[in-house]
């Protein structure tokens, strides 16, 4: 939570994300998570925001599992079953099923997407 509220003191100051990346060490998308999750929560930069236990609270209350997208893959989740579907028929791979697809319903993944979908298909 220290790394937390450390990015979320330097954003609520207005500082730029990449002052605070090259300040605490972590990554750009986790800031981003991070300043999506304090906007989720109700904070907004330059605004009073109480303690830190108010702070803490409110973050909790909003849940940082909801900060992640979701997988790419479960973008894909729709087709799931025609992807099995074509996958089983017999000269069909996953990059011949990538372009199915892409051509049926002008997907926007990439290939890579669908050979790690494709991982956890059960055939």
């Amino acid at each position: 939570m220290n790394e937390v509220l450390e990015v979320f003191y330097r954003w609520q100051q207005g500082r730029k994300k990449s002052k605070i990346i090259s300040a605490i060490g972590i990554a750009r998308k986790t800031v981003d998570a991070y300043v999506k999750w304090f906007k989720r929560a109700g904070f907004r930069q330059y605004e009073p925001f109480g303690d830190e236990q108010e702070v803490i609270a409110r973050l909790k209350e909003a849940k940082i599992e909801a900060i992640y997208p979701q997988p790419v893959t479960d973008s894909l989740e729709i087709y799931r079953e025609e992807i099995n579907d074509l996958l089983q028929e017999e000269h069909v791979d996953v990059k011949q099923a990538y372009r199915i697809l892409k051509e049926r319903h002008d997907i926007k993944e990439s290939y890579s997407t669908l050979e790690a979908i494709d991982k956890s298909v059960s055939l």
